[in-house]
């Protein structure tokens, strides 16, 4: 009887766990996968996709992929191993997303600015935002007094048109003058709206310049006051890349970088968490802290690190 009680829990218990694995089949694979890779690293290759690809960075999915796949040769090189695969339903998704990351660093662009992290960089852009920021104080004040004075002219003649609409018609003296007025004011209209347009292009560059020097100012442990954008609130520090592993899966997700050589420099870095290392303090590492930084090979200590993490 003990042996049919203990067949039968047995049968039970085989069913559930089949039952479990049936509906939550991509979770139990996902922490079976992040099981393996944390304790037993390197043993095999981690396979990736491209999902969500943004055509906006003038980029093809195949130059996308040549740049992720110059990144993950920069990890196997130094023990020798393939850590990394492509396959089209690879678990581990790459995303290149645009947003106002990206958009920030083109309009830098545009405006002739080159972007390097250092202390001498960071003043000058500082003095380029209050220099902007004047010119933008400035236009905004004419804008907003030619505004009211348009106003004020728009609602004369509105009363005047008004005051011969009730007496039948103007003369026909009077009609001209109002037929001159109405062109002049629809002038007046497209100067004004010229000139919010302006404010409008003057103000996106103006953030997208606080944007970066806000993130210049984390990546070189500045203690200064962040800047604040044109509608009164800091300005965002942005992280050109982002590892995230959770049940729901992993994900390399990519948002900016200013040519070839950082976007590989910013998938290496993630592409090192998605092996399993952690942060480090040293900025010359591939895997610093900030990920803002200019090294474009692995130093000795990310070596170290990746040889210890695969056991070498």
């Amino acid at each position: 009887m003990g042996k049919i009680f203990a067949s039968i829990k047995l049968i039970v218990l085989v069913a559930v766990l089949g039952s479990v694995f049936y509906f939550y089949n991509d979770k139990v694979m996902m922490v079976f996968r992040s099981l393996n890779q944390r304790y037993l690293p390197c043993k095999a290759p981690i396979e990736y996709a491209l999902e969500e690809f943004s055509p906006e960075f003038g980029l093809t999915e195949q130059q996308f992929l040549s740049a992720v796949s110059e990144a993950e040769k920069i990890w196997e090189t130094p023990v020798a191993k393939e850590l990394f695969m492509y396959k089209e339903d690879g678990y581990l998704k790459i995303n290149l997303i645009y947003d106002y990351r990206q958009e920030a660093t083109e309009r830098l662009k545009k405006l002739g600015i080159n972007i390097s992290t250092d202390k001498v960089t960071y003043d000058k852009l500082s003095s380029q935002y209050d220099s902007m920021k004047n010119s933008y104080n400035f236009l905004k004040t004419q804008y907003e007094q030619a505004l009211s004075s348009f106003n004020q002219r728009k609602k004369a003649y509105e009363e005047l048109v008004e005051y011969w609409n009730s007496r039948g018609g103007a003369p026909k003296g009077e009609y001209e003058k109002l037929n001159r007025e109405k062109e002049a004011l629809d002038a007046l209209a497209e100067k004004l709206n010229q000139t919010a347009e302006q404010l409008n292009e003057l103000a996106k560059d103006i953030n997208a310049l606080v944007s970066i020097i806000n993130q210049m100012a984390s990546a070189l442990n500045l203690d200064a006051t962040r800047y604040n954008n044109i509608n009164g609130e800091r300005g965002e520090v942005f992280q050109q890349g982002l590892y995230k592993s959770d049940i729901g899966g992993q994900e390399i997700n990519i948002y900016q970088f200013e040519d070839r050589a950082q976007l590989v420099r910013v998938l290496t870095h993630e592409m090192g968490h998605a092996l399993g290392l952690e942060h480090s303090e040293e900025p010359t590492d591939i895997m610093y802290k900030l990920n803002e930084g200019l090294t474009e090979k692995l130093s000795e200590s990310d070596i170290s690190a990746i040889q210890e993490k695969c056991g070498i």
